[in-house]
């Protein structure tokens, strides 16, 4: 995951649909990359009010309601170098299910693809891959989001009963090394480190790690440990401070756009903090 406002270019554009009104602007994923965040931004430039309901629909009638998927579009994003369009809807489309055979979606996929290469077939089914992954995580989740309250100009983030800490205690602020789709030969041993700021209101727990969650396809592409101390044995790192964390990883010995993902916790491996992640593509 990359994006520094000091250290990597902002990529593209995102472009906001309103009725007959379209509004465009730049970004990084070090200054949007939460729903809450997106949201804001279209209330200040369409000047929208504070409990205006914001629908976005990405495509033709997808709804973009979690960070996971908001982050997948971005991730793919700055893979394509390509922009972001969204269309702000004033209700949720009504998707009708169509079942397809398995002969029949296998076909409407090799039609699409006929004209690719392996390499790019490859890169293409990675990302589905990556999609249906976070759809599916979508789909089974039970563990409530924390609510959001409006005090005035400041949104707090409220932890419900089952999230202890919330995103603010570490907000990713950018990649200090391994931006997205560095290319690295196959057996590398790599350092990728990323930067945080703890934009919460405690400090960060003692003892915190960052954890291991998953690679794309379920897989330990780069051969993670479970996790890697921060260091902090007391509570030194306060509200406002930045800090960074390493990790050490190695390429495997196949070839591929590979991702893995990860994110901070707690001693007890309570997570907290925004999820961040390593994309390498592995060339020999």
């Amino acid at each position: 995951m990359q994006s520094s406002s000091d250290s990597h270019p902002i990529i593209k554009i995102i472009k906001i649909i309103h009725g007959s009104e379209i509004r465009r602007f730049y970004f990084s994923p070090s200054r949007i990359n939460t729903l809450q965040q997106l949201h804001e931004k279209i209330r200040e430039i369409f000047g929208l009010a504070s409990d205006f309901r914001i629908i976005l629909v990405f495509g033709a009638n997808k709804v973009i309601s979690s960070d996971d998927s908001l982050l997948y579009l971005i991730e793919s994003a700055m893979a394509d170098q390509s922009d972001l369009i969204f269309k702000l809807v004033d209700k949720e489309p009504v998707v009708e299910n169509v079942a397809l055979s398995v002969e029949d979606f296998i076909s409407k996929v090799q039609t699409m693809t006929k004209q690719l290469n392996i390499n790019d077939k490859g890169i293409l089914l990675n990302k589905c891959l990556n999609y249906l992954e976070i759809e599916l995580n979508n789909a089974k989740a039970i563990v409530p989001t924390a609510a959001v309250e409006n005090t005035g100009n400041t949104l707090v983030e409220t932890p419900t009963e089952k999230t202890k800490y919330g995103q603010k205690l570490a907000k990713f602020m950018g990649d200090v090394t391994i931006p997205d789709q560095t290319v690295i030969k196959p057996s590398t041993k790599f350092v990728k480190t990323w930067k945080f700021k703890n934009c919460g209101n405690r400090p960060l727990p003692k003892n915190s790690r960052l954890m291991f969650l998953k690679g794309n396809k379920r897989v330990n592409h780069f051969n993670s440990p479970p996790f890697v101390e921060l260091g902090n044995t007391e509570n030194q790192i306060n509200p406002g401070d930045e800090f960074v964390v390493s990790i050490e990883l190695q390429t495997p010995e196949t070839e591929g756009v590979l991702s893995s993902y990860f994110r901070m916790a707690d001693e007890n491996s309570e997570p907290f903090g925004q999820k961040v992640w390593v994309c390498v593509n592995v060339v020999k």
